[in-house]
């Protein structure tokens, strides 16, 4: 390990190590100060423009009349760069020294910041004919330094919902760098754009990947002469949100027996043992324990990142270094402390060979560790030991007991019983540890050939990409004895007090190695790429052949992909735009016959604006409308190879011929269906993008409709009497999910005070078209016709008051009923309660999820904030904090539930209780299911920016201190119940305070 951080150090060094010589050479070289003005071509001031010279050790900023001051020398040429304006490098300044500079202004979307990441490749915005939402890292971090990708998208995409699902259609495709990976082990520092591929062209070349929208990642290169060193510092704390309340153990007493009675047993606690408890009496013999507390926890957990990223170079060469690291605490305080920790490595590196081929390199490591975890889960068992099973720490007199026992603080023994032989204290303190490591390595490597002599206009790359991942867990499992307190009682009646002891304390020389896991991936993709512009025509054509295969862990058949694609974006005069496209995609999950499949796909884009009947207008700045339509085979849906053959397994043994002679019996393990093939996905996306008011507001929005078909199923109800036959698969269900996104954002700048703000949106409305299920008699039992996200249960019509109610309902089929317990709808009034009568009643999925963001500045200050919420998902409540049975540990949730004695049955918001499993209430139904709508301020940072005369006069480019939070309140009816982890650690509020600072 101490090697591989060395190689890893003198890598970073190799990068880093031209930008720090030639930091020496300056020194000597010859250097003056050049002040002059940039404009535009009407001879305006050109306000925003950054000029770098020395291949970016020196940067300045235009000021208000344009001008500007910088030290350039007679070697490098200079920089200049603007937003909406031609990027120019110039290598004549150091002689000419000229008055005035003047930038060639460039059309809307089809200026150099106007270039999105597309998969393969890079296309004008303006040119793009579907729903695509493009997000920039480095401007986002400007005013919001969360450095979750997740957190960066959430909010921000129109037609997201959460942070991965687009358009309800499900989890996207996530792609870092040309090669679908997970993306929660990079942080935002590293990705230079984020681009959402929501419609199926855009997405059309990630062949049969390309069933669902796309987030597409391009991590950050090296760009020439711009040198970039960056570091930043945050720390934070994170406070719990809520715990669970549970009883304590005279109420857990008092309630069970309650429970016993109720299903016609005695009680198991007598009433002294109970007022003793209640008194606190004596703690040993009658323990209460309540364990989320500071006894365990702490009031909250702190973090700390560290990232640094340097860049920089010139025309010949280009390198990106990146490193993060990342270290959080726990919030438990026994024992050695947990700790998260995570080291981000990257260099991404770009050289030209010649004048035709250029090199990429890339090199990411990751360290993932968490260590010291506890070998027992402390929430877990926090939210299930029972109050009064044992006392966690008995206090020692005994001389004999003192003499044996592994004593915690040299006075206490741990506490239990031979049932409950965990201890939470011992699980924190004497059971041992666990390490786990989890390490990811990434090589890219490429070379892009510049074909243009051979054909103007022609490109050509090869790309080779390996992954792999190394996961294991090194575990030192120690054991504790515990002692059950009894009291013991001599010939002559005295009490005293013994234990009873289960369990040895063995602690563990060595640390074992288990659960050992690793994925490898090789990836392999070739485009060839064209694009010509022919006085009002321009052609950009992308030619790709994508192959990748993945060996997980203990799996014996790797995952391949295999397509090759070509799709074709055509201009005319930048107003008029189309893209067409196909995908030939193989898998081998499917026969022969049906192994390739087409998938092709067509877009129009129409600059409705530049057209004589709105371009002499001036309501609309710019408007584009856009429509795309595309067929889409996916295997992504299918769970296993070789579902085309039929296999066989091998029964018991069985004899014949007089016992002579033995042979095993064969059986259908699954039935071969040699039609099977791919899943479809025909979708549809109609859209448009404006810019109204003098170009303040921006405003996008599409209607989408896709509807997937041919997905597979086992049609075990078209068969319905053929019980115990292997049916086989088919290609036979189909759902549709059609709706519509809306984004708009407004920008005010008045002086030294700026502002903006946006909201978004998105209806989602899935539809089941066909899906195998019985022929029911009643429409409300059909999922056919309904939502994709239909929940169906039972509907409760309150609690039985009386024997009288029970015996005037329909029955119920549910085991028998008392007063107390929850009753049905019968909603076919055939008199019985049974699996037919369940009907819709809620959605595991929202209908509509929203967001508003708001960005104030004024002079150095600058303040954001960030809303998302929801509407139309339901849940069911129905953990063990809830549905409470048994001897299940009894929540706050229990007191008010149904008894005999209350004044008011009515009033009751529990059923009776119960010391068995109660079927008959403990099933879904709308006494459990809530609508979970709700409004969240997910963060709010307010920025200090260095003032730029203090940028001017020294090393620093650009310097930030902020402070944030991050999930600061939640708006809702169920506020609580959605705020309520049980069984895992808590949700947190975040606060945090960090630097940033540029040279």
């Amino acid at each position: 390990m101490r090697k591989f951080f060395a190689i890893v150090i003198l890598t970073f060094t190799s990068f880093s190590l031209p930008g720090l010589l030639f930091g020496q050479e300056l020194d000597k070289a010859q250097l003056i100060e050049l002040t002059s003005k940039i404009i535009d071509q009407e001879g305006n001031p050109v306000t925003h423009a950054i000029i770098f010279s020395e291949e970016g050790s020196f940067m300045a900023r235009t000021r208000s009349d344009g001008t500007f001051t910088i030290k350039i020398g007679n070697r490098n040429p200079v920089l200049i760069e603007a937003d909406g304006y031609a990027t120019i490098i110039l290598d004549n300044l150091y002689s000419t020294q000229p008055d005035e500079i003047s930038l060639l202004k460039q059309a809307y979307q089809l200026g150099d910041n106007d270039d999105v990441h597309v998969p393969f490749g890079t296309m004008k915005k303006r040119h793009i004919t579907g729903a695509v939402t493009v997000l920039n890292p480095g401007e986002i971090l400007n005013y919001d330094a969360n450095q979750n990708i997740y957190d960066a998208i959430n909010g921000r995409v129109p037609g997201l919902i959460n942070n991965q699902n687009v358009y309800g259609m499900g989890s996207a495709l996530l792609v870092v760098d040309g090669i679908p990976r997970p993306v929660n082990s990079l942080n935002l520092g590293e990705v230079e754009q984020i681009t959402v591929l929501k419609d199926p062209v855009s997405r059309l070349l990630y062949g049969s990947k390309a069933d669902l929208p796309v987030i597409l990642v391009t991590t950050k290169r090296g760009e020439a002469f711009k040198r970039r060193l960056n570091v930043r510092l945050e720390s934070g704390m994170m406070k719990p949100v809520s715990y669970p309340n549970y009883l304590g153990a005279a109420d857990y007493m008092s309630l069970y027996n309650e429970a016993l009675a109720n299903d016609g047993n005695f009680p198991m606690y007598d009433s002294l043992a109970i007022a003793h408890t209640q008194n606190n009496t004596n703690y040993v013999l009658y323990p209460d324990e309540r364990y989320f507390n500071s006894n365990y926890l702490r009031d909250f957990k702190t973090y700390h990142n560290l990232i640094t990223e340097a860049s920089g170079g010139n025309d010949i060469a280009q390198y990106f270094v990146y490193m993060g690291w990342n270290s959080q605490n726990s919030l438990l305080s026994l024992g050695s402390e947990e700790r998260n920790e995570r080291i981000n490595m990257r260099g991404n590196a770009d050289y030209k060979i010649n004048d035709y081929i250029t090199m990429r390199a890339d090199a990411v490591a990751i360290f993932d560790m968490r260590k010291n975890l506890k070998n027992g889960n402390f929430w877990q068992n926090a939210s299930t030991f029972l109050p009064n099973q044992a006392p966690v720490l008995i206090p020692v007199t005994d001389s004999a007991l003192l003499e044996n026992a592994a004593l915690i603080n040299d006075q206490y023994v741990l506490g239990g019983t031979s049932v409950y032989r965990n201890n939470i204290y011992g699980d924190q303190v004497m059971a041992g540890y666990r390490n786990t490591m989890n390490r990811i390595l990434q090589i890219n490597t490429g070379l892009d050939f510049d074909l243009n002599d051979v054909v103007p206009g022609l490109t050509a790359s090869a790309n080779l990409t390996f992954d792999v991942r190394n996961y294991y867990e090194s575990r030192l499992l120690n054991s504790y004895a515990v002692y059950e307190p009894v009291v013991l009682t001599d010939i002559n009646g005295a009490d005293s007090l013994g234990f009873n002891k289960t369990g040895l304390d063995v602690e563990q020389g060595n640390e074992s190695i288990i659960n050992p896991d690793f994925y490898r991936r090789i990836g392999m993709f070739g485009t060839l790429k064209y694009n010509r512009i022919f006085q009002d025509h321009q052609i950009n054509a992308t030619a790709v052949a994508y192959r990748q295969q993945i060996q997980l862990n203990g799996e014996i058949q790797q995952i391949k992909d295999l397509h090759f694609g070509v799709l074709g974006n055509y201009s005319f005069k930048n107003r008029y735009i189309a893209q067409i496209g196909g995908v030939i995609a193989g898998s081998p999950r499917f026969p022969v016959e049906n192994r390739f499949a087409f998938s092709p796909a067509v877009g129009i884009g129409w600059i409705v604006s530049e057209e004589d009947f709105l371009s002499s207008g001036n309501f609309f700045d710019f408007l584009k409308i856009r429509a795309n339509w595309g067929l889409i085979n996916t295997d992504q849906g299918v769970s296993d190879y070789y579902l085309y053959q039929t296999s066989f397994g091998q029964g018991s043994y069985f004899t014949y011929n007089n016992g002579v002679v033995q042979n095993r019996a064969r059986f259908y393990q699954s039935v071969g269906n040699p039609d099977i093939g791919w899943v479809k996905r025909n979708e549809l996306s109609v859209g448009f993008e404006a810019l109204v008011l003098n170009r303040s507001l921006n405003l996008e929005g599409s209607y989408f409709n896709s509807r997937a078909y041919d997905e597979l199923t086992i049609r075990s109800n078209y068969y319905p009497d053929m019980l115990g036959v292997v049916l086989p698969q088919e290609n036979y269900n189909s759902h549709r999910n059609q709706g519509a996104e809306f984004g708009l954002t407004y920008h005010l700048n008045l002086s030294d005070f700026r502002f903006s703000a946006g909201a978004n949106m998105v209806y989602s409305a899935p539809m089941v078209i066909q899906i195998d299920e019985p022929d029911y008699d009643w429409d409300y039992l059909k999922r056919t016709g309904k939502p994709t996200s239909a929940m169906f249960g039972w509907v409760a019509e309150g609690l039985f008051a009386d024997q009288d109610d029970i015996d005037n309902h329909a029955t119920q089929t549910f085991g028998a009923v008392q007063p107390g317990d929850i009753k049905y709808a019968d909603l076919n009034d055939d008199g019985i309660i049974d699996d037919n009568d369940r009907q819709v009643i809620g959605q595991n999925a929202p209908k509509v999820q929203y967001a508003i963001h708001l960005n104030l500045r004024y002079k150095a200050f600058e303040l954001f904030v960030m809303g998302t919420g929801q509407e139309g998902q339901s849940q069911y409540f129905n953990n063990s904090y809830y549905w409470i049975y048994g001897d299940r540990k009894y929540s706050e949730e229990v007191l008010g539930r149904w008894h005999e004695d209350m004044a008011d049955p009515s009033s009751a918001t529990y059923p009776r209780l119960s010391s068995t499993n109660n079927s008959n209430n403990f099933r879904n139904s709308t006494y459990w299911i809530e609508e979970t709508n709700w409004f969240t301020l997910h963060r709010l940072q307010l920025t200090m920016n260095m003032p730029s005369k203090f940028a001017s006069n020294s090393y620093i480019r650009d310097f930030q201190v902020y402070v944030r939070g991050s999930n600061l309140f939640t708006v809702s009816a169920v506020k609580d119940k959605l705020e309520l982890n049980i069984g895992s650690e808590p949700q947190f509020r975040t606060f945090a305070v960090g630097l940033n600072a540029s040279f």
